[in-house]
């Protein structure tokens, strides 16, 4: 599957989060039962959407301090999700560099984000990136 393709699966994990008010745990299960995911990737997306589920509140809170005249419940879904996964990746994961993390962000909203969200997304996580440094 490779990291691309989990964090796209864990992208769509956090949009469904968001739809159903499931657990993230609960819903990675069910991807994993209704999908053929090998073990190596399943660890992965189990230990992301580990850590994303722990540290959503602080993951939400660095997103709003950075959002102007925002707020986080107007951001559409598929951008709230690829910004929680991009700031887990940018303060939780030190094995991804920061240019990876916001690229594949930028990628995933080209994907499934309106005609302005890569932008907006780009913008928050390179602000995010520098306030951390």
């Amino acid at each position: 599957m490779g990291r691309r393709k989990a964090r796209e699966v864990i992208v769509k994990l956090l949009y469904q989060m968001e739809i159903v008010k499931d657990n993230l745990d609960n819903l990675a299960e069910q991807y994993f039962a209704e999908n053929n995911v090998a073990p190596e990737d399943q660890a992965l997306i189990r230990d992301q959407v580990k850590g994303i589920g722990d540290n959503i509140a602080l993951i939400d809170e660095k997103i709003k301090g950075h959002l102007k005249s925002w707020d986080l419940e107007r951001l559409s879904k598929p951008d709230l999700a690829i910004l929680r996964n991009g700031v887990y990746e940018l303060f939780f994961r030190n094995d991804i560099s920061t240019g990876i993390v916001i690229n594949e962000a930028v990628m995933l909203c080209k994907k499934y984000g309106t005609d302005d969200s890569y932008a907006f997304v780009n913008g928050l996580l390179g602000n995010l990136a520098k306030s951390r440094e």
